[in-house]
């Protein structure tokens, strides 16, 4: 399954009467809570038609898998926040209206991504996304199309960004399906995280 089309499946599995539609297109996927506006399990973000150009922040041409799931997709945070799938919108709104929520912009963490990592290994790989559970674990794609979890030690390799996804996607269903994040389970969603 296509990435844009697994994450779509995992946020109607969840859906219910919290769901809204913004008139820009943003989809937010069940309320958590009533004390933060913001707070939702799921954020799927509508393809930006004035992003940056991927080979401009990444040095290659988006790879294929990647470059369909950009062609859906401006980004999107799920889990309640612990994925995160970086966007190409550049712009940044501190406002708390549900029409002026925004991806993390994906240039952004590849200078944290690229200081962290300056090994010749760790430069072939540009960072899309991250699952911050306890600690981070960079969602990584090269030029070859080939796609890869990492942390601090550990590396787990995947053929392909909608293989790569369809793995995180499935351990954050088992581990918190479609409640809230519960801080006390970060540990173990980052150690199944890293099992194939």
């Amino acid at each position: 399954m296509r990435a844009y089309e697994r994450i779509i499946s995992a946020a109607h599995e969840c859906a219910d009467n919290t769901n809204i539609l913004t008139d820009n297109g943003i989809l937010f996927v069940k309320k958590i809570g009533s004390e933060q506006k913001l707070r939702y399990l799921h954020k799927i973000f509508p393809k930006n038609t004035n992003n940056d150009n991927f080979i401009t922040v990444a040095g290659f041409e988006a790879p294929r898998g990647y470059d369909e799931f950009l062609s859906e997709c401006g980004g999107c945070i799920l889990f309640d926040s612990v994925m995160h799938l970086f966007g190409l919108d550049k712009s940044l709104s501190r406002s708390v209206d549900l029409d002026d929520q925004r991806p993390v912009y994906i240039g952004t963490p590849q200078i944290e991504f690229s200081s962290e990592r300056p090994d010749e290994f760790m430069r072939e790989w540009r960072p899309v996304g991250v699952i911050v559970a306890n600690n981070q674990i960079w969602m990584t794609i090269n030029s070859t199309g080939e796609s890869a979890l990492m942390d601090s030690s550990r590396l787990l390799r995947f053929s392909s960004f909608d293989h790569m996804i369809d793995h995180i996607i499935s351990v954050l269903i088992s581990k918190i399906g479609c409640g809230p994040f519960r801080e006390e389970r970060g540990t173990e969603i980052e150690e199944t995280m890293f099992m194939a």
